[in-house]
Parts: C-alpha cells; structure tokens; sequence
C-alpha cells in the first residue's frame, strides 16, 4: 500500500511540472509575439502620412538664392522666409548652415566649394525661424583664388541650405536648393590679382570713379581700426545721395545692418562710423558691405572691405 502511494505521489508531481514548463513556453511565446508587434515596420499609409506632414512644414518656407558678380568676386545671397503661422525649428548637424558649389557646366568641373576652406563646430545646432520671419546667409568668392580653374564662359552655382530635421522630423535632400548661372571672364580674375591704387585725381590723373582697389568705386582712403567686433572707420566717398546703407556679415550672417548719414554736399567729402558686433562669430571673414541705392531701392554701386578674420 505504501509503495502504491509513493508512486501515485511522484506521478501527480511529474504532471504537475509538466504542466508549468508548459505554460511558461506559451508564455514566452506570448512575449515574443508582443515584441514582435512592438518593433513593425510603420505601415506604408504611417509612411505616406509622414512625409505629408514634411511636405506641409517645407510648403510654409520659402528660398530664394542669387548670385552677382562684382569685379572680381562673387557674391551669393541666399534668404528663407516662413510663411506660415507658426515658428519653424531648423536642425543642422554642425556649425555649417548651407552650402556653395560652382562649376563649369561644359565640363562638369567644379571650382568653388564654400566649405572647402571652413571650419565648422562639430555640435548639432537648431535655428528658429519665427511665423513671418526672414534669415538671410551669404557667401564671397574670390575668383583669382581659382585662377587657374577659371576661363571665359557661364557657371553654375548650387546653392542650398543643408539642415537635416525641420521641427524633429527628418529631412529627405536637400529640398531647400536653387541652381542659378553667371558669367565670368579673364578681366574677373584680373580685376584682384591688379587691384587699382587709392589716389587723388590732382596725384594720379584718374577719374572719381577709379581711385579705389575696387572698379567703379564711390569710396577712398579707407581706414578701419579695432577689433573683437569694435570697429572705427572712416574715409572719403563720393555718393549721389546723403543716405548710403551698410551691413557687416560673416559669411553666414547679416551680423549689423544700418545706415550712413552724409552732408549734402558734392564730390568727396569725409566720413566716419563706429561699428559694434554684440554677438561675434566663431570663425569667418568679418566684411562690411556699403552701397548706395537707386530710386527703386536696389544697389546701384557697392564697396566692400574685410574689417577682420577670425580663425
């Protein structure tokens, strides 16, 4: 009898672990299923419902991007502006906001690359572009540093923004690109590599309008003094108007935007400003840019100068 016992008692335990080893798998089973439906692939209408709410975001801003030459440089312009209702964050990966690149259509050759000769802070960077706001960046090329890469002919520039989220949804591209065409010659290169003399007429014989380091230029005897963003400068300038507007950038930044008082007076006449940058850039070419207008507004004639380099 008590054999009997023992056996029925060893068998009741074996069904027993039987049963929880078996409930324990489907158990694990059951996890690994939910794991399973965790880690689906989003749906392909979640994707097309993704890429709506980006096109929705890219539709509030608008770019607009040129390029003018001056003598011997080039200067690229580039502006973006929402147009929407609400404020727009602009993720970047580093310290870059946007990138040039000119080359020789026949050829396919490139000879300008913007961030070819920066530097860029290795950290991720967001900029927010408030409902009816406008940024602008800008870029110079010096030609004669590509003289050897530069013949007679028309080039193209792409011109684009590089951010690569807008409001933390990730970016496809580079939507935010424009491709525009200028023409270049010998004389461009020419222009800085033999750079005309500041002088006087009674000195040198030439007229007002070439007594510069810049063709056509309205301005002479330039003096900047300072540093670290305080600058005090002053010149001659023979100006159609008694208002002439400036503006001090980086390369990337419109960093001071003003204007300049004159005397009502014709021919030269003296000049002097104080220039102060609250907030200054890392690295850059800090350039003032002064010009005066036309009756529409637009640029009419244009000096510019570097005030200081920061590396």
């Amino acid at each position: 009898m008590t054999k009997w016992m023992v056996t029925w008692v060893m068998l009741g335990l074996f069904l027993m672990l039987a049963a929880c080893n078996g409930g324990n798998e489907a158990s694990q089973g059951d996890d690994t299923s939910g794991a399973n439906e965790d880690h689906q692939e989003p749906s392909e209408e979640e994707q097309d419902g993704s890429d709506a709410d980006i096109d929705a975001l890219l539709d509030q801003l608008t770019f607009d991007a040129s390029a003018s030459v001056d003598g011997g440089r080039v200067k690229f312009e580039m502006a973006l502006s929402n147009d929407g209702d609400e404020a727009l964050d602009l993720t970047f990966s580093s310290g870059q906001k946007f990138e040039v690149v000119v080359t020789n259509p026949e050829t396919n050759e490139g000879v300008y690359r913007y961030s070819a000769s920066q530097m860029f802070t290795e950290a991720i960077e967001t900029m927010t572009i408030e409902a009816g706001e406008t940024v602008e960046f800008s870029d110079t090329w010096l030609v004669s540093e590509s003289a050897s890469q530069v013949s007679d002919g028309t080039y193209e520039a792409t011109i684009e923004l590089v951010p690569t989220h807008v409001n933390d949804m990730e970016l496809d591209g580079t939507p935010l690109s424009q491709t525009v065409q200028f023409d270049l010659t010998s004389a461009n290169v020419e222009a800085d590599e033999n750079p005309l003399e500041s002088e006087d007429n009674e000195n040198s014989g030439a007229s007002d309008e070439q007594t510069t380091g810049e063709t056509d230029s309205f301005v002479r005897h330039f003096n900047v003094e300072g540093s670290d963003g305080t600058y005090s400068i002053s010149g001659e300038v023979n100006a159609q108007s008694d208002t002439l507007q400036y503006y001090v950038e980086d390369g990337h930044y419109v960093l001071v935007n003003e204007t300049l008082e004159l005397e009502e007076v014709d021919g030269w006449q003296s000049f002097s400003m104080d220039v102060t940058i609250e907030e200054m850039p890392e690295y850059g070419a800090i350039t003032l840019y002064l010009f005066e207008t036309d009756e529409s507004g637009n640029p009419s004639r244009e000096f510019f100068e570097t005030l200081e380099t920061i590396e």
